[in-house]
């Protein structure tokens, strides 16, 4: 799910919105990546708020960055997909999705102390 959440981040999209919903675009967003699952944990108003937005040719990536200054909303790249939340319902531990796309961190890698099968 790693590579599949990575590749989706890099893909180019085109973002043109006037006075629509974070879920509006949101929903845009997944169209662009409908094999990677995300979940949304607490709709606040904050969805509701209107945006305008006009990006051509970003990552995907920072489309879903827009979303977290827009809501104050954190996203987690977890096992299954992406997590949208706020910030303090973040599971502990959670891989956020700047650190993950841009530092590359593998939301799969092996807790630590823990031996990757292939090296036992």
């Amino acid at each position: 799910m790693a590579d599949k959440v990575r590749k989706a981040l890099d893909r180019p999209v085109t973002l043109k919105f006037t006075n629509v919903s974070a879920e509006r675009v949101l929903k845009a967003l997944q169209k662009e990546c409908p094999d990677v699952h995300v979940r949304t944990v607490g709709k606040g108003a904050a969805w509701d708020e209107p945006i305008t937005v006009d990006l051509k040719g970003v990552p995907l990536g920072a489309g879903l960055q827009l979303l977290e200054d827009v809501l104050g909303y954190s996203i987690a790249v977890r096992e299954y997909g992406l997590l949208i939340a706020p910030k303090d319902r973040m599971p502990t531990g959670a891989v956020l999705l700047h650190a993950f796309w841009k530092g590359k961190v593998a939301a799969d890698k092996p807790a630590a102390g823990t031996t990757p099968a292939a090296q036992r």
